[in-house]
């Protein structure tokens, strides 16, 4: 969905949501409005496993908070 303006990105999730009912989804994503559909989130970096938590305590976490920074600044360098 990084390529969808915001608008069009929430639609889409909205959507999906809708889609999913009792389906399971595995998500690869470092957009975080995408986090609304999960209900736990795992965390890799170079390989490893940082975070394996539900998705509130994910992410009111410090980890994710500095990985939400760094995904942010890597976006905005691109």
């Amino acid at each position: 969905s990084a390529s969808l303006d915001e608008h069009t990105e929430r639609e889409f999730i909205q959507r999906l949501h809708q889609w999913l009912g009792n389906r399971t989804l595995v998500v690869a994503t470092h957009r975080v409005p995408i986090l609304e559909l999960v209900e736990r989130v795992v965390v890799l970096k170079e390989g490893q496993l940082v975070m394996d938590a539900p998705k509130a305590q994910a992410l009111n976490a410090d980890r994710m908070q500095s990985h939400r920074r760094e995904w942010k600044n890597e976006n905005q360098s691109a």
